[in-house]
Parts: structure tokens; sequence; C-alpha cells
């Protein structure tokens, strides 16, 4: 390794040789020069363990596998990127919810206020209560942006009492301009933590590409979350909220007004496709098959 010739690099401020070769850069650069890594790498930014060669060559064969693919089909990639990770929370969280849910309907709330109970209670409560947060952290993460920010851009979707935003000032609540509403953090649900940490990330990118070096570490993410939060507040929450909204309609009107037809409809086309679930439901029916398992994470 020519230690010399690196050191010699314009932005370079030093050398660390140990066990790893360790180059200093300025303020500024390392988060630059991180992003081209983490582009070249597919590693994200922030991420603690180093993987393997095996894992690197998987991920390098996945992306370049990608970019032959549609635009749509990269797409719904990276947002299966964001939400698999969750899955272990999501089932753990779920099944404790169901398994409460059957026991206070069975015991008509015969544990209810007992501190272990309501400590296995909370970890339920807490994943989908906060899932917008680790939804944002994960949606910047895979767009390339700061995890911790999305994190943010998530947080303003969650619905809690102590949101500035919903105290009031002498007895006045803070009203948003252009609806004269009281902001609403639930209406976009986690499609508005969604779109706004994907636009965390996007901005913060663009921030980053015309501050000055000497300023980014401090003001790109500042500005990045000022401005995204205002644009969050204004304008994709509602987008979140129009097309959550909209999503629910349709698909009750699909099961409400087509009955057993709209449900088969749904249940056979949106999991693992039409002609998968036929196979499934035909295979189950000559086996004898006469009842079919419901999640128990439904409220009774």
């Amino acid at each position: 390794m020519d230690v010399v010739t690196i050191k010699s690099i314009e932005g370079v401020l030093g050398v660390v040789e140990s066990d790893t070769l360790q180059v200093v850069l300025g303020p500024g650069k390392v988060e630059k020069i991180g992003a081209e890594f983490a582009e070249l790498t597919g590693i994200p930014l922030g991420t603690a363990e180093e993987p393997t060669a095996e894992e690197l060559a998987k991920e390098n064969k996945a992306e370049r596998k990608a970019m032959q693919n549609h635009p749509v089909q990269r797409f719904l990639r990276r947002i299966a990127n964001i939400f698999v990770p969750l899955l272990p929370g999501i089932i753990a969280a779920g099944l404790i919810n169901g398994i409460c849910n059957v026991i206070n309907v069975s015991s008509k709330g015969a544990l209810s206020g007992i501190w272990w109970y309501e400590c296995i209670r909370t970890i339920g409560w807490a994943l989908f209560e906060y899932l917008p947060i680790f939804v944002g952290m994960n949606a910047a993460k895979e767009f390339k942006g700061s995890p911790i920010l999305g994190a943010l851009a998530g947080a303003m979707c969650i619905a809690n009492a102590g949101m500035p935003l919903l105290t009031k000032f002498n007895k006045t609540e803070v009203l948003l301009p252009f609806t004269g509403k009281v902001y609403n953090p639930a209406a976009g649900g986690l499609l508005a933590a969604l779109i706004a940490s994907i636009f965390f990330a996007w901005l913060e990118k663009q921030i980053r590409k015309i501050m000055p070096d000497i300023l980014q570490t401090f003001f790109a993410p500042l500005f990045t979350v000022i401005i995204g939060a205002l644009v969050t507040l204004l304008v994709l929450q509602p987008i979140g909220a129009g097309l959550t909204a909209g999503i629910f309609g349709g698909l009750d009107f699909i099961y409400t007004k087509l009955g057993a037809i709209g449900g088969y409809i749904l249940t056979a086309c949106l999991g693992t496709g039409f002609e998968k679930n036929k196979e499934i439901i035909k295979k189950a029916h000559e086996n004898n098959a006469k009842y079919a398992f419901t999640s128990l994470h439904i409220p009774v």
C-alpha cells in the first residue's frame, strides 16, 4: 500500500496505520465519500457489521439482476427490502397481541393490571405504535440516506399527545395553514411514513451536493429535517392520508359490496397470486379441509 501517495491526495488529512489502514478526511468529505462507497459496494452507510465476501457477492449479483428488470419491479424490490427485516418483530408482536386478545376474552380480563402480563402486552403494543419509525429508518437506508433522519420522518406520523403540534397554547390548538385544522399524524399511516422517509433520503443527497464540505456535518442534517418536516406536514402526509383512504375505500367496496365474490378476489389476489392460491385451495379441498385459520391479531 503506497501510504505516501494516499497522503498526497487532496482532502486527505492523514493516514493511521494499525491493524487496518484508516484514511482521515476533512469535515463534509467523509459523508460524500462514504455515500460513493455505499453506492459502489452496496453497503449502506452506518452499517456496523462487516459483510463477508460471499454476502457481498450475493448482494452485487442481486443488484446486477435488478438492473435488468423493469423500474416498477426494482421499486417493489426496494419496498420489500424495507419491510422484510421488520417481519420478526411484526410476527412476535402480532402473536403477543393475538394471544392477549384471546386471554382477555376467555378470562374476561382476569390478568389485566398484573405487572408481568402488562409488560408482555407493552411489547406487542410498542411495535405497532412506533412502526412508522422503523419503516422510516429502513426506507432511508434503502434509498441511500441517513437511517436516523428517516426515523425522524417516520416519527412525524406517530400520534402522541406529547407532540408539540398537538399541544394547546393558552387553550388554543395549533392549526395548519390551508386546511385550518389540527394535524392528524396517524391519518397517513405507514404510507405517509414511507413517502416522507424516501423524500428525506432524496433531500439529504441533494443538500450534500450543493453544500460546502466544511458545513455538511452540522447543516446538511439540520436543513434536511427542517425542510423535510415542513414538506411532510403540508404535502406528503396529506398525500399519504389520501392514498391510505383510497386503498381502504377500494378494498372495503370490493369486500362489502361484492360479498363472497369480493372476499374471494381479495384473498386470491392479495397474496401469493391468483393461480398459486387457486392451487392451494384445490389441494386443501382434496384433503378434506373444512376450515381456514385467520390471524389471532384480529381484535374480538
